[in-house]
């Protein structure tokens, strides 16, 4: 009885120990997505700016979600947005900048 009982309280170790790791894992990957795609608003924002500028449109580009940015003109300048993890507008989620004039 008591080798039956081990093995049960082992395996219930193992499955919160592994669910306890996916989540931080899932955590992880959120942060990185979260700062990969304010890097990249940041950089198409100056690529839409310069191909404005030349009048060439700028190439579909997809967040780390899969959602193709928003790029929109603002003036003289460029707003690029990111719908975030819910991949819709609003919601707190969304990571957007706003490149004013152009340089």
């Amino acid at each position: 009885m008591s080798y039956a009982y081990e093995i049960a309280v082992g395996c219930v170790a193992g499955s919160l120990l592994a669910g306890a790791l996916g989540w931080y894992q899932h955590q992880a990957t959120e942060a990185m997505n979260r700062d990969t795609a304010t890097v990249q608003v940041q950089v198409l924002s100056k690529l839409a700016q310069s191909a404005g500028r030349r009048g060439v449109p700028v190439a579909r580009q997809e967040d780390p979600w899969g959602t193709a940015y928003a790029v929109t003109r603002e003036g003289e300048g460029v707003r690029v947005c990111s719908l975030g993890p819910d991949q819709r507008p609003g919601g707190g989620d969304d990571i957007c900048y706003t490149r004013p004039g152009i340089e």
